[in-house]
């Protein structure tokens, strides 16, 4: 054999080398795109408990769709560490205070507050992270002496009879 034929010989060998390596290259990208499809089914974040992914009540995850209201809402409530009526926070979250907007909104909120899940109603319209503390009704007005025993003494003329 001449010095020729072996390099060409060589040269065929390298050649199907690195074919096999680009179909091994094409391959492993179809893997990987296939994972990415999978992982932008799943939410962004996932709470983990005892390296499971942390349930509720009711077996069901506790995620949202990223970017949506709900998410937002969470967030800001996270943040603001207190309850909040509807419409602070449509206004919160960057949207209109309508009242389309406020019972679509309030029906997201709702379904987590029936389940249990995340959020709770501490008062009309107004929703809160069940982590909050609970607190008073800010806007209910209570005499100063409300619910003090009254230590007056009746006497003989009060007695209606």
């Amino acid at each position: 054999m001449s010095a020729r034929t072996d390099i060409e010989k060589r040269i065929e060998k390298e050649k199907a080398k690195i074919n096999d390596l680009i179909s091994q290259i094409e391959k492993n990208e179809s893997f990987i795109l296939g994972l990415q499809e999978a992982l932008k089914m799943l939410p962004k974040e996932m709470e983990f408990e005892n390296g499971q992914v942390k349930t509720n009540k009711d077996n069901s995850k506790t995620s949202f769709r990223a970017g949506s209201d709900v998410e937002k809402t969470y967030n800001l409530l996270r943040h603001a560490e207190k309850s909040m009526h509807i419409s602070e926070i449509l206004i919160g979250i960057g949207k209109e205070d309508t009242k389309s907007n406020r019972l679509s909104l309030s029906s997201s909120i709702s379904r987590h507050v029936r389940k249990g899940d995340l959020f709770k109603r501490p008062f009309p319209n107004s929703f809160a992270l069940i982590e909050t503390p609970a607190i008073v009704n800010p806007t209910l007005d209570l005499p100063p002496n409300f619910g003090a025993e009254e230590t007056k003494e009746k006497e003989p003329d009060d007695i209606p009879f």
